[in-house]
């Protein structure tokens, strides 16, 4: 199992290089709005049907659900963007999850393999499989992205490029 330091511990260090998630403010917003959008259609279904016959209560209901699902999802990219870093020095790429943790891996252990990278999906997520601990590796996404992601991706290519010559 990988080792893990605290946001807070891996922030105090001088050696490091430190790179956090920047939110995209009209992704999230583009959401918000969609789900009011949602609620809107389903507020307004009551005055046009009565809700007669009974099954037009069903589209409001299942309207409502996906407008609070949008917000639930904007308010988890808020959250992940405040909280979420990589960060990386000589020894260790840091990769934190949303729980303020970041777990330690030794630049040796990355390998083709291991990072997802031998046999590429889909999406902009790196799949690390290290120690069998199982975990992504977001790069970028509609809603958040690193904006240093050039120097990001060129820092663990250039590990696992120097790893796989051995």
């Amino acid at each position: 199992m990988l080792e893990r330091k605290t946001q807070k511990e891996v922030f105090e260090r001088d050696d490091i290089h430190i790179f956090q998630y920047t939110l995209n403010p009209s992704g999230v917003r583009m959401m918000e709005f969609g789900s009011l959008f949602l609620f809107a259609i389903a507020v307004l279904i009551y005055p046009m049907t009565h809700f007669e016959p009974r099954f037009w209560m069903i589209p409001p209901v299942i309207l409502s659900a996906l407008g609070i699902y949008l917000l639930i999802m904007a308010q988890y990219w808020r959250a992940f963007s405040k909280s979420a870093f990589i960060a990386y020095d000589k020894e260790y790429l840091f990769i934190s999850d949303d729980k303020n943790k970041a777990r330690m891996i030794p630049w040796n252990k990355l390998d083709l393999q291991n990072t997802g990278l031998a046999a590429p999906g889909k999406g902009a997520d790196l799949k690390f499989n290290i120690d069998g601990e199982k975990f992504p590796v977001r790069l970028f996404s509609p809603i958040v992205c690193i904006p240093q992601f050039k120097e990001v991706l060129s820092a663990i290519l250039s590990h696992i490029k120097d790893n796989t010559k051995k």
